[in-house]
């Protein structure tokens, strides 16, 4: 279990929403549902193959204390020190639901 001082980085929990463009598509939006802060470690990287291009993937897991005010999903994601982390899973450290860790991938810059 964390304790409150390993918690040194600050992220955003961002919630998407769609809506109607002038031309009749959907745009996707991203808005701030929640602020804390967090424990942001690295996982072991992968290298993968897309569209015939190597991609490296970089995961991390993020430990935050459980917000009271919204349950986090993997429609979510996680803007961190600039970059987007997509959210992969999200668990529950203790039967008391104090702490989650979310295990995320790195999607690069916002």
């Amino acid at each position: 279990m964390p304790r409150i001082g390993q918690l040194r980085e600050t992220v955003e929990i961002q919630a998407s929403s769609r809506g109607p463009t002038d031309s009749g598509g959907q745009l996707e939006t991203w808005a701030l549902a929640h602020r804390c802060r967090a424990r942001v470690e690295p996982l072991t990287g992968a290298e993968r193959l897309e569209a015939e291009q190597l991609v490296a993937a970089q995961g991390y897991r993020v430990t935050i204390r459980r917000p009271p005010s919204i349950e986090i999903k993997t429609t979510h994601r996680i803007l961190w020190s600039g970059r987007v982390l997509t959210i992969a899973a999200v668990q529950n450290l203790d039967e008391r639901g104090r702490f989650l860790a979310i295990l995320a991938d790195d999607q690069g810059l916002a």
